[in-house]
């Protein structure tokens, strides 16, 4: 019984993990605001002599490609006088497997989402006493796990980005794909290294806010019910 007392407790934390992370990667992929920021910050339309008008249209098509059912990604811009297809068939390979992976990702957030709401609403409407407490210790030890996990992935990522950058891709691709070439790739030149960068600076600060948050949120419960004065606790 303490075995699965103990395996429930370290899998809600990492559940909670799982949801902030998962739900701000989710949120970003799904914002075309945030890639035209990116697109206009490293000047992609003189980079790739693509049409500015084609370029702002771009971040909404890759949106509408990851939530529909199509399985591979056709745009068509004029570049350099023409019109022609954005990426060329490699690319549109790649761009399948990024869909996969944010797909994953939803799956995750929806997952991780059920799983604490499960085993939190147990607690909250179930158990009495000092085990609703329990519930708040837990969340506020999910949202403190986050944030020493993030520092530390943060951490790594500003010592090396490079060596952090091609992990991530070792880990979330099976094939080699991903290794595009400037020279003749536009998916590499829309989405250069520093781009990826600051979204990862900027997703990891977002989770790191959300678990900061979370923990002053828990912090609060936790006073307010020991000393009595949140009606129900």
């Amino acid at each position: 019984m303490k075995f699965v007392r103990a395996l429930g407790v370290v899998l809600f934390v990492l559940a909670w993990l799982v949801l902030l992370l998962s739900s701000t990667i989710t949120w970003v992929a799904n914002d075309p605001d945030f890639y035209l920021a990116g697109f206009k910050k490293y000047g992609i339309a003189a980079r790739t002599g693509i049409d500015p008008a084609d370029v702002e249209k771009v971040p909404q098509q890759f949106v509408d490609y990851f939530n529909s059912g199509e399985e591979y990604l056709d745009i068509r811009v004029t570049q350099s006088g023409r019109r022609v297809e954005l990426f060329n068939q490699r690319e549109i390979q790649h761009m399948k497997d990024v869909k996969d992976l944010v797909r994953f990702g939803n799956l995750m957030q929806w997952l991780s989402l059920l799983f604490v709401a499960a085993f939190a609403s147990a607690g909250m409407f179930w158990w009495q006493g000092r085990r609703r407490r329990a519930v708040y210790k837990l969340i506020l030890a999910g949202c403190l796990s986050t944030l020493v996990i993030i520092f530390l992935i943060g951490g790594m990522a500003l010592v090396n980005f490079q060596g952090f950058f091609l992990v991530f891709h070792l880990v979330s691709f099976t094939n080699e794909l991903w290794m595009l070439d400037p020279a003749r790739d536009n998916l590499i030149r829309m989405f250069p290294e520093g781009f990826f960068f600051d979204s990862a600076i900027f997703i990891g600060g977002l989770v790191a806010l959300e678990a900061a948050l979370g923990c002053g949120f828990m912090v609060a419960l936790l006073r307010g019910s020991k000393a009595g004065k949140l009606r129900g606790l």
